[in-house]
């Protein structure tokens, strides 16, 4: 049975599928390591003057990525999507902190360090065992000694209440 590789796949999902759902896929793609941005930009740029339905669309996907590894989950992929559509500028993804000696403190879903702001997005899958808990606020509190400013987010908040979660993240970067 012929099939595609998840590259071809993701240039023809781009013709019939809207931004959200695109944007969902490439990062799901990336982060199974089933191509990658330099696979994906070189795959559009052989495809050069042809005019493919989309493509456009998906260089624009590519171009608008935030600096870092790709999210490691819907809930990041949604959260970096709503703070595009409110024209918030985008966090660096995946970053690590470290000690002013050069010790790993954590790496953080999210994170502006100019302002040494980090964005946590909560999901239950991963926070419902106790030890995971336990190490997560370990990890937070070593990080608000470092003198970083911690905002958490579930899905339920991104979901239901997406404009004070955009506010309360310009108030901070404003500051």
């Amino acid at each position: 049975m012929p099939v595609t590789s998840a590259t071809r796949t993701l240039i023809d999902l781009a013709a019939v599928a809207d931004s959200g759902v695109l944007e969902s896929a490439v990062e799901a793609a990336l982060r199974r390591r089933l191509t990658s941005p330099f696979l994906l930009q070189s795959r559009l740029d052989a495809l050069g003057a042809r005019h493919r339905p989309g493509v456009g669309h998906l260089r624009r996907i590519l171009h608008q990525r935030p600096v870092g590894g790709p999210s490691e989950s819907e809930l990041e992929t949604m959260f970096v999507r709503i703070l595009r559509d409110n024209r918030v500028p985008l966090p660096r993804r995946q970053h690590e902190i470290r000690s002013s000696g050069g010790r790993l403190i954590g790496r953080t879903d999210l994170a502006y360090p100019a302002h040494k702001l980090l964005i946590e997005l909560d999901g239950w899958n991963v926070h419902r065992h106790q030890d995971t808990f336990e190490a997560d606020l370990e990890r937070q509190n070593a990080l608000i000694r470092a003198g970083w400013k911690p905002l958490r987010f579930t899905w339920a908040r991104l979901v239901g209440h997406s404009h004070q979660v955009v506010a309360e993240l310009r108030e901070l970067l404003a500051s």
